[in-house]
């Protein structure tokens, strides 16, 4: 984040792990959020969408990426299971392509 700040015009904010407090509402033309949400739980990724919509200009730009089911193959999910990964962990946090599409922020116009 250092570099984007140094480089761009942009303002990092920070966060607590579950809201956008310090950005106030209607403030952000463009809101990014890459390799967050895959790692987080439902709950948290739920409550982040609502700080999102809080935080947005009307007009403005929310880009995200997320894991899905599509990304979840049995391949996949064998070569994870091989490798170990801790069932403590959160990540891979899949959300359904569904709920991203009626309950995000982007609405119906995820895809």
């Amino acid at each position: 984040m250092a570099y984007l700040t140094k480089k761009y015009p942009v303002l990092s904010q920070p966060t607590d792990g579950t809201s956008l407090q310090a950005t106030p509402t209607s403030s952000i033309d463009l809101l990014q959020a890459h390799k967050v949400l895959s790692t987080v739980t439902f709950v948290t990724t739920a409550g982040y969408w609502c700080e999102m919509d809080r935080v947005l200009k009307p007009g403005g730009y929310i880009v995200f990426d997320a894991m899905t089911e599509r990304c979840l193959s049995p391949a996949t999910i064998e070569a994870w299971a091989r490798r170990g990964i801790p069932s403590r962990s959160s990540y891979p946090a899949a959300m359904p392509s569904e709920t991203i599409t009626i309950f995000s922020p982007l609405g119906s116009a995820a895809s």
